[in-house]
């Protein structure tokens, strides 16, 4: 590869107010702080099977459940028509593609913090620009650089996988139902498949003052912020952990 990462999606990505966030656990944030690195998990063991599928596999099992639920006379033509074109197609292997995956919105979500975090932990609230500059400067100290095919950030496209529609990217692609994520992802494709590596550690950086904010659970305690903080300044000095702007809108002992 060139050594450059594609940005896709730049205009609504750096929208006004926009932000990039990754929200943590207390254990992933204090690996973080020791070690700023993002993990790319290998596309095809991520929880959602779909994920990263085809236009014709979507099409497959969408005819093999129905199959099951409302058999019809023509299932078994469609399905060989189905087979037919996967075997056409030149289809990318989607075990050599991991991503790590980003929130994009103007605020914090709650639903965000329901799922991926707990009190006592963190929101890593980027603005864009910061955020790629802390993607590029560390381009050339990845490692097995020379084993990666191409690097893309960019937005996911979400679509109904009911009636499949076929998409320029599909490790882009997610069903409609995780819409509420409004995500964006970065992107790793290998040159050639590693069947034992399940992903990647991608080195970044604490960007400038300004750039990057880091954020509390809002049902964080004013001793968890304590601690955070204390954590946080042994190997970042420069940077302190806010609390959020959803904390005063929980009712006390709400259920996370």
């Amino acid at each position: 590869m060139n050594n450059k990462i594609q940005f896709r999606n730049k205009g609504s990505i750096n929208g006004e107010g926009k932000y990039i966030w990754k929200y943590l656990d207390l254990h992933k944030y204090i690996s973080f702080l020791i070690n700023p690195t993002f993990y790319l998990r290998r596309i095809d063991l991520f929880d959602d099977i779909m994920e990263g599928k085809s236009h014709q596999e979507i099409l497959r099992h969408n005819i093999e459940t129905l199959n099951i639920e409302n058999p019809a006379n023509d299932t078994e033509e469609m399905l060989m028509n189905v087979s037919k074109s996967l075997k056409q197609n030149k289809i990318i292997d989607i075990d050599k593609r991991y991503a790590c995956c980003f929130f994009l919105g103007s605020h914090e979500s709650m639903a965000m913090w329901k799922i991926y975090s707990k009190p006592g932990s963190v929101a890593l609230k980027y603005e864009p620009r910061y955020f790629a500059d802390s993607l590029e400067t560390k381009i050339d100290e990845q490692q097995d650089i020379g084993r990666f095919k191409k690097i893309i950030f960019g937005k996911v496209k979400y679509t109904d996988f009911l009636t499949p529609v076929k998409v320029k990217d599909r490790a882009f692609r997610k069903n409609k139902s995780y819409q509420h994520e409004q995500e964006v992802r970065l992107m790793i494709e290998l040159k050639q498949k590693d069947s034992e590596r399940k992903g990647i550690q991608y080195k970044t950086h604490f960007p400038f003052l300004g750039g990057l904010e880091i954020i509390a659970h809002p049902a964080t305690s004013k001793w968890q912020l304590h601690n955070l903080n204390d954590l946080t300044s042994k190997y970042q000095p420069n940077y302190k952990v806010s609390e959020s702007m959803l904390k005063d809108t929980l009712r006390y002992g709400a259920d996370f």
